[in-house]
């Protein structure tokens, strides 16, 4: 479908001052350098511009010119082993069109007369590392695991993407659905709606936006997926870029950015447990030369859960603008802002005191009828790009987010007695909730001459706070027993009116490091890359007491901090020949547990638990790049960890850190990860991973560290476009299998009074091995619409997607539900 200028300009326009918010950072961002390795290209005569975006997606590289310029061209197409300027070549020859390498990639020109330098005005064609409109489960590159974008098989470490084309043929709506479909992640539901995500055993804490600084996530991380074009997975630890946390690995979302040209999408649903929901997503260029770019995102959805009562509504805006500014200057800005209203399954199901199941139904509802969270994120962001010369810039990247949370919800917990089912006991809270999240980035990368080779440098420093607060305050009738489980009914526990204030809770955290790596190409096939962070980290925790007047009447105050900690990174690829690298890394971070103190008192803090990720594999590059496989093998050893020392007496300092304790915690994970993303055979895209992983504490007689980690995961979805007559059609399905996790430990089970049992009791209590099967169907009803259709669960297995405690924590997962979803592209 054509639209005319005005007007193509005018709905663009429209749609990015409804997402866009008031208000936004000048900063901005670009395109890091295109990668210039030898690979095989082919790519069928025909028109320029086809054979420009197809081998701009095949090599990795933007690709800038006019329209005007290369409109009508003919080109005689690329077949062989080459790099990217020897295949620029081959294909603009007799164009009358050359290819001038940039910082960003390269830039078309018309070969100028004599005497004549004047450069013709650009628009992109390519953008490195986008994977929408690519139709592929691959992507060509990632900037996971640096600072700029490298291909796959340059990462020496495991690095999972999930691309647009995966996002919208399987329906991945939100964070949590794509991290359930990521190799090698093993996912457990929290309180409230939050999610946590475990990789080789360890906690994931680390999660960038575009490759900028960590950020920490507000409530739980449960990202939208209309804003983004495709999400990046680095397992295993990333001290270097990340900073302070867990060894499991980094999240980075990567932001969907302008278009060259208009295209607008517009999507609908509706699904199982009356769910509706409606996309409008509009992008391109706003001014004639397109130096000037923007795109707005707007959506809603509605619905119900698959248990009784609760509902959530959203409401989400994306706007981003983006320019050249000058001729080596390049910039965006943008907004994003969601609000959820939602009740819901806050804190999940209880078990029999002995452990076993209760069988409830899957639709249970075990929280208040008024139970009610409203949230709302706002997010802002910038990036600028600086060229500096050659093929150096500089980078700067700005996040800011505030969000803010008012709830109100009743807690039900306790171990059921199986003989009564009493056991259940009501405590209810009303809170407000204030997060504050700052992140800055900036870096320089280049490269340099030397031995008669060319050699990678990154350097940089980033800068993140963290300030949530929460006031709460308690029902003044502090709560009552469940008679019978069995017989609950959600309706019996309205919201409570008369509240007394508790506390009122900030916390302050603060981190700053510099970092830089080398990666030293010492001969054809082979690159060492060695690189350092030197880290600070803050933490104060403030709890205020308050009476029913709001006035404070006890405070106390815990504070600690780590200076000069020093993260180390080492690695090495070898290319073995066109398809295939090889490669080994020790990649490290670090977490604070200053606020323990090693004896005698008053003691001194611990130094920080370090987690070190050794991993050797091999990586693959197959069928034009259409196609990507990579195998490692890893040991990860979490050491210094603190484990109290009964030699001294317990005890707490000034500031609140507590004595006292030895650094004598170890666990250590192991395993193998598989994977295999892209076309596999002609229409048939795949992805299929698996991942093997064994944890355990070596001071808990060899027991495991973290049993929610299954030992065994295979995930695996296929789509095949069907041939001939039959085109239009495309269908697909897939399987997630893992084996059994457990939880163990031991709780104060509650008296009939709701006291606690003064004698804790032990408990332990597996989730068995499942299969869940999904399946997707999707015909094209013209050049613009498609009807999709995803059934998930298509077996209906009953099973628990997350065992917690004996009191509560236990969520079922999702039954057999289905979506139709209608998508316009124009």
């Amino acid at each position: 479908m054509a639209f005319p200028r005005a007007a193509r300009h005018t709905l663009l326009a429209s749609v990015l001052l409804g997402a866009i918010l008031p208000h936004l950072p000048s900063s901005a961002w670009a395109q890091a350098a295109a990668d210039d390795q030898r690979r095989t290209y082919r790519i069928d005569p025909g028109g320029l511009n086809a054979a420009l975006l197809s081998f701009g997606a095949q090599a990795g590289v933007l690709i800038a010119s006019d329209p005007a310029v290369t409109s009508g061209l003919q080109s005689p197409g690329v077949d062989g082993v080459m790099s990217v300027r020897e295949g620029l070549v081959a294909l603009l020859r007799g164009t009358g069109l050359e290819a001038l390498p940039e910082r960003d990639g390269y830039r078309l020109v018309r070969v100028p007369p004599p005497g004549v330098t004047q450069l013709e005005p650009v628009t992109v064609l390519g953008r490195l590392g986008v994977t929408e409109n690519t139709g592929s489960f691959t992507a060509s590159s990632a900037t996971v695991g640096g600072k700029t974008a490298q291909a796959l098989r340059e990462v020496p470490q495991s690095v999972s993407v999930i691309t647009r084309q995966e996002i919208e043929d399987r329906r991945l709506v939100s964070l949590n659905d794509v991290m359930s479909a990521t190799p090698g992640i093993a996912m457990f539901q929290g309180a409230m709606l939050s999610s946590n995500y475990l990789s080789r055993g360890f906690a994931i804490g680390n999660m960038r936006v575009d490759g900028g600084a960590s950020m920490y996530r507000s409530f739980g991380a449960d990202d939208d997926m209309a804003f983004y074009d495709h999400v990046e997975v680095l397992r295993g630890a990333d001290g270097l870029f990340g900073g302070a946390n867990e060894a499991g690995g980094t999240i980075n979302l990567v932001r969907k950015k302008p278009t060259p040209e208009l295209q607008v999408i517009a999507q609908a649903e509706v699904g199982s447990w009356a769910y509706k929901r409606t996309d409008l997503d509009v992008s391109g260029p706003l001014t004639e030369n397109g130096k000037l770019r923007g795109r707005g995102v707007l959506a809603y959805e509605d619905k119900n859960f698959f248990y009784d009562v609760a509902h959530s509504r959203r409401t989400l805006g994306y706007g981003i603008l983006e320019a050249d500014l000058t001729s080596t200057t390049t910039a965006f800005v943008g907004a994003s802002y969601q609000k959820r209203d939602s009740s819901y399954q806050g804190y999940g199901l209880p078990r029999y005191a002995t452990g076993e199941d209760l069988k409830l139904p899957r639709n249970t509802y075990l929280s208040g009828a008024d139970d009610q969270a409203t949230r709302t994120i706002v997010n802002l962001f910038g990036h600028v790009t600086q060229q500096l010369g050659g093929d150096w810039s500089a980078n700067l990247d700005i996040n800011h987010e505030n969000s803010h949370q008012d709830r109100f919800d009743h807690y039900f917990s306790g171990a059921i007695d199986p003989l009564t089912g009493s056991g259940l006991f009501d405590t209810a809270s009303d809170q407000n909730e204030h997060f504050k999240n700052t992140s800055i980035d900036l870096s320089a990368n280049g490269s340099f001459g030397l031995w008669g080779r060319r050699h990678q440098v990154v350097v940089g420093a980033s800068w993140e706070r963290f300030r949530p607060s929460t006031y709460g305050s308690k029902p003044s009738n502090r709560g009552q027993a469940v008679p019978d489980i069995f017989e609950f009914d959600p309706y019996d526990y309205p919201r409570d009116t008369d509240f007394t204030p508790m506390w009122n809770q900030t916390t302050d955290t603060r981190q700053a490091g510099v970092y830089g790596s080398l990666n030293m190409h010492l001969a054809d096939p082979l690159h060492v890359i060695v690189g350092g962070r030197l880290s600070r980290y803050d933490y104060t925790f403030t709890n205020q007491t308050l009476n029913a007047a709001r006035e404070v009447t006890a405070t106390s105050v815990t504070q600690y901090q780590d200076d000069n900690v020093f993260t180390p990174y080492l690695a090495a690829t070898v290319d073995l020949n066109d398809t295939w690298t090889t490669y080994a890394s020790v990649a490290e971070t670090f977490k604070s547990q200053a606020n323990s103190l090693q004896g005698p008192a008053p003691g001194n803090p611990l130094d920080p638990v370090t987690g070190r990720n050794y991993e050797i594999g091999l990586k693959g590059e197959h069928l034009d790049g259409k196609l990507h496989s990579a195998f490692a093998i890893y040991q990860i050893e979490r050491k210094n960890a603190a484990v109290r020392d009964t030699t001294y007496p317990s005890s707490r300092a000034g500031n609140g850190a507590t004595c006292c304790f030895l650094p004598n915690g170890n666990i250590v994970s192991k395993g193998f990860d598989a994977e295999l993303s892209g076309e596999v055979a002609p229409g048939v895209q795949l992805t299929a991973s698996y991942n093997y992983n064994q944890n355990r504490d070596r001071n808990a007689s060899g027991g495991s560290y973290q049993p929610l980690t299954p030992k065994h995961m295979a995930k695996i979805f296929a789509t095949y476009q069907l041939p001939g007559e039959l085109h239009r059609w495309k269908v697909g399905g897939g399987v997630s299998i893992q084996s059994t996790t457990y939880v163990s430990g031991s709780a104060y089970l509650r008296n009939a009074d709701g006291s606690l049992s003064k004698q804790s009791t032990p408990y332990k209590f597996t989730q068995p091995g499942y299969a869940i099967w999904n399946a997707f169907a999707q015909y094209q009803i013209s050049d613009n619409w498609s009807a999709q259709v995803n059934v998930n669960n298509l077996f209906d297995k009953t099973y628990y997607s997350t065992v917690g405690y004996l009191d509560y924590g236990n969520f079922y997962g999702t039954p057999r539900s289905a979506a139709l979803t209608l998508r316009g592209r124009f």
